[in-house]
């Protein structure tokens, strides 16, 4: 499958879905990780953690974003969650960000299989004879790990 070309948040349009979608249960406990001050409620300080996370999900081989990009990034992200998703009162709460964390791990799910990089290929040596053993195929989906803070932005799929 050809790689996407990625906009800010390396969202491409990639027409397979995820082959999972996050419960209630674990979006919430992302959303009370971010909520540092357990008000129910994302402000601009606890959103630009979440941007930070974000952009290491996305762009795992990249450094942190320095201040003025996380800036930018949160910005960005209050318009879209808040502002076109919600009620544009400058506060994310769990209603907005609930669909908007099942549509972005739908997306790093689509973003990680684009980008998984072929395993290099094995090599064999014959020093004795070896009885052939049957062994368990590959599993279908690729376990892979998310970037980001304390225990990534996403769950290991």
């Amino acid at each position: 499958m050809p790689k996407k070309k990625s906009s800010w948040f390396g969202l491409g349009k990639a027409e397979e879905t995820a082959p999972w979608t996050p419960d209630e249960a674990m979006v919430r406990a992302k959303f009370h990780h971010y909520d540092t001050d357990n008000s129910g409620t994302l402000d601009e300080n606890e959103v630009m953690a979440l941007a930070q996370d974000l952009w290491m999900a996305f762009h795992p081989k990249s450094k942190p974003l320095d201040f003025v990009h996380v800036k930018e990034l949160t910005q960005e992200l209050m318009k879209r969650v808040d502002g076109t998703h919600g009620n544009g009162d400058g506060l994310v709460d769990f209603s907005e960000f609930l669909p908007w964390y099942t549509k972005i791990a739908e997306n790093h799910y689509k973003f990680v299989v684009a980008n998984l990089e072929p395993e290099p290929p094995v090599t064999i040596t014959k020093t004795a004879p070896v009885r052939a053993t049957r062994t368990a195929p590959p599993p279908s989906t690729p376990v892979v790990s998310a970037g980001g803070g304390p225990g990534g932005l996403f769950p290991k799929m």
